[in-house]
């Protein structure tokens, strides 16, 4: 940011100037977020994708919200937390609901190599398109009504009405 100011006071021919500036440094999140799941989903059963948030290095967020929005034909059953951490002079990482389809991540790391799982469970009602999207967002809010989206991603399901559910996984990864 820069700034220039030219005046001219009373009774004066010179012109004055005056300049300031202001340097900031844009970041990432410092950490790295990845989903696991299965790129189907069957009708009336429990499906999951699991959110993790892992590489905490420099971490200046210890406070964020998951909001997961996604059809009314989309059904957001649970949202859980663990953390593989067995440090416990630490406040542990946890998650508490904060309204509808919106939860409320506390005492993120600022710096470790721990893995945080959050699981995400949800349903599909019925079988209304081939195709169903649901959209994960983490959000700071500054204050009343303030917020920034700091990251966001949509993911598409295949919506699959069967009475067989067959899924390979390969180290505890569904990808």
């Amino acid at each position: 940011l820069s700034a220039r100011l030219s005046y001219v006071p009373t009774n004066f021919s010179s012109e004055f100037k005056k300049e300031a500036s202001a340097n900031t440094v844009v970041s990432d999140l410092g950490f790295i977020i990845g989903l696991d799941y299965l790129n189907t989903a069957l009708i009336g059963q429990e499906n999951e994708v699991k959110i993790s948030l892992s590489a905490f290095k420099d971490n200046r967020l210890s406070e964020l919200y998951l909001q997961i929005s996604g059809s009314d034909n989309i059904l957001v059953n649970k949202v859980g937390g663990e953390a593989t951490s067995t440090d416990t002079s630490k406040p542990s990482f946890s998650i508490v609901a904060a309204g509808e389809n919106h939860w409320f991540l506390k005492n993120l790391p600022l710096e470790s190599e721990d893995r945080l799982l959050i699981p995400v469970s949800f349903s599909l009602k019925a079988k209304n398109q081939d195709k169903e999207d649901i959209n994960f967002r983490l959000v700071k809010r500054e204050g009343e009504g303030v917020e920034m989206v700091l990251w966001e991603k949509t993911i598409s399901f295949e919506a699959v009405k069967s009475d067989l559910n067959l899924s390979l996984a390969l180290n505890d990864s569904k990808t």
